[in-house]
């Protein structure tokens, strides 16, 4: 009986669930759902003429309160004629609802902080700029979650995210009709 309490309680942490309200529905997405959906969408690479950024290893980052969600990840950068440099950082984003396909993404991103091993000044600058174009092409296409059949024969009509919010370690979601 033990071990099935065991499994319970670990299931539960990456289920995400909908309580309806009277105005609409509160979707909860557990941060173990939300780590698995991003991993998905990683590596995330681009090539320009400045040379090739690549973030990978996204960790999932619920900050309580925030309406934001944020990535950690690695990040490594190569230039023409100079040896490649990896470090870190840390991108955020804003949810955003499309009602049409009920799908839940990331949008606005922004790099929050970035620390890339040895390099400063001007390069370091370019760098973060290549992370920000990546970050404002790709973070629009991470699918973070997508309402479940059984929630949309009920409430079919969800129209509007009207709040968003982390709790206790979860994405916090509140839909309206």
């Amino acid at each position: 009986m033990v071990r099935w309490s065991i499994f319970l309680g670990l299931a539960v942490t990456s289920v995400t669930l909908a309580v309806p309200r009277a105005d609409g529905y509160t979707v909860t997405v557990a941060a173990p759902a939300l780590q698995k959906a991003v991993e998905a969408y990683f590596p995330i690479t681009r090539e320009n003429a400045l040379g090739v950024v690549t973030l990978s290893h996204p960790r999932v980052i619920l900050r309580p309160g925030s309406r934001r969600i944020a990535l950690a990840t690695q990040v490594k950068a190569a230039m023409p004629d100079q040896p490649p440099v990896t470090g870190n950082g840390v991108v955020d984003g804003e949810i955003a609802y499309d009602p049409a396909r009920h799908e839940f993404h990331l949008r606005e991103p922004r790099v929050a902080s970035l620390a890339i091993d040895g390099v400063e000044g001007p390069f370091a600058a370019l760098i973060e700029s290549a992370v920000d174009v990546l970050t404002q092409d790709q973070f629009p296409v991470i699918l973070l979650y997508r309402l479940d059949e059984a929630v949309l024969r009920a409430a079919p009509k969800l129209r509007m995210l009207k709040a968003v919010g982390i709790r206790d370690g979860a994405l916090v979601l509140e839909l309206a009709f």
